[in-house]
């Protein structure tokens, strides 16, 4: 159960702690037959170019006590943009020991490059039971003409106890995901668009703006240096109220070719810094790289999947360069850069895994699902600690610079080329 301790804990442990919100049991997660859902109010609207308009995210928890909701909200940020939020009437407030600052605990954070709005909001036991109850309320703008559209705003969720998506976690002591399904909004045009706006050329089968773009790769030919991005934790006011919305905001380094891609990433996997489009094939950088093709040249980069999951958990230095560490998650197969104390934090913060004290203070030797995991302690001021898959041991990572130290403390070596054959994650 979420402990009386949690209001107790710092925002940055706070941070930590809800987003690994599914807490450990070695017994596995009880079955619970009710099913959540999270819907759209209103479920669609008409607007012009310049129009602002408000929708509203609703609960339904299924009869069952909730003590976390998580949701993702998507939106075409070619169409549209957010311009505020606020939680205020936020089914979660009431009778919430969980404050900071005076206000019932929660993250928000929005990705503005990607387009995803994330509204993450606790509760500690019993937490709440509603058939409508009320997440939050967003402010978006249109941007631009639009004909009827379904993906413009969208609420990301692949399946129940997926816990990469939406979520609605049950106060079961297991951390089940109740959500069972999500509803669909539809924005259309005011007034007709104009024929023609925004539109774009033809894309073939084989080209990176035809392909998912939650591949991430790195070119195989490049020599990789250094971190993608990095996150510090910020305090952003409502627009549209007195209160304030705790967000995790990019920290802004130098990208003189405006690609999305910061000089010092650009630098580690080749790419020239200078340019958009380094191999001037009509894709950016970004484009091919996060679509899985080279930047650096033709066709589709290719991943050794046995190879990634042979080394599932581990760190790993590059021995032919400068010693960089990349951390290869166990729950996407990918590797992660832990080049500053920022980064390893940060990969603590988004890939920690909750779990009870006495699971962590008593376990000597973890068992194989938990190997190369990175454990956050719920009930210990979110503590986290490193499994090393080598001992099966627990190492504590402290603080940023803690971290740090100890993932890069814990690595192997490898070469370049074994390295490139492992996918990038951001």
């Amino acid at each position: 159960m979420w402990n009386k301790k949690f209001n107790k804990a710092p925002l940055n442990l706070f941070l930590v702690i809800v987003i690994s919100f599914l807490s450990i049991s070695f017994g596995g997660l009880k079955t619970i037959s009710a099913a959540a859902t999270l819907s759209f109010s209103p479920s669609s609207v008409s607007v012009n170019t310049g129009d602002s308009f408000t929708v509203n995210v609703g609960l339904n928890t299924g009869n069952s006590n909730v003590v976390v909701v998580r949701a993702i909200i998507h939106y075409d940020t070619s169409l549209i943009s957010v311009n505020s939020w606020s939680t205020a009437s936020s089914s979660f407030v009431s009778g919430n020991s969980c404050q900071y600052n005076g206000k019932a605990c929660e993250i928000i954070d929005n990705d503005t490059a990607n387009g995803n709005l994330s509204i993450t909001l606790a509760k500690p036991t019993t937490g709440i039971n509603t058939a409508s109850g009320l997440i939050a309320s967003i402010s978006f703008r249109a941007l631009a003409p639009m004909s009827n559209s379904s993906s413009a705003i969208s609420m990301q969720f692949v399946a129940s106890g997926n816990y990469t998506d939406s979520d609605v976690i049950a106060d079961d002591d297991n951390g089940t995901d109740l959500l069972t399904g999500v509803s669909s909004f539809v924005l259309t045009a005011a007034t007709a668009a104009l024929s023609g706006g925004g539109g774009g050329s033809a894309v073939t089968p084989n080209s990176p703006a035809s392909t998912s773009t939650t591949t991430q790769a790195n070119t195989a030919s490049s020599t990789l240096v250094a971190s993608t991005s990095t996150i510090s934790t910020t305090t952003k006011a409502n627009a549209s109220s007195t209160e304030t919305s705790t967000s995790v905001t990019p920290i802004v380094i130098s990208d003189k070719d405006g690609d999305g891609l910061t000089d010092e990433f650009e630098n580690a996997v080749g790419t020239d810094p200078n340019k958009k489009d380094s191999d001037a094939d009509g894709y950016d950088d970004k484009t091919e790289i996060k679509g899985g093709f080279n930047p650096l040249g033709k066709n589709r980069l290719i991943f050794d999947s046995k190879l990634a999951k042979a080394n599932l958990g581990k760190i790993f230095l590059q021995i032919e360069n400068k010693g960089q560490a990349w951390y290869i998650n166990p729950t996407d197969q990918r590797r992660y850069f832990l080049g500053r104390p920022a980064d390893a934090f940060q990969i603590m913060r988004k890939l920690g895994l909750g779990a009870k004290h006495t699971v962590i203070v008593n376990t000597k030797i973890y068992p194989a699902r938990l190997l190369g995991r990175i454990l956050i302690d719920v009930e210990d001021k979110g503590k986290a600690y490193y499994i090393n898959p080598k001992d099966k041991k627990a190492y504590y990572l402290g603080r940023a610079n803690d971290a740090f130290n100890v993932m890069r403390q814990q690595g192997v070596g490898i070469s370049n080329v074994n390295l490139n054959k492992i996918g990038i994650g951001f």
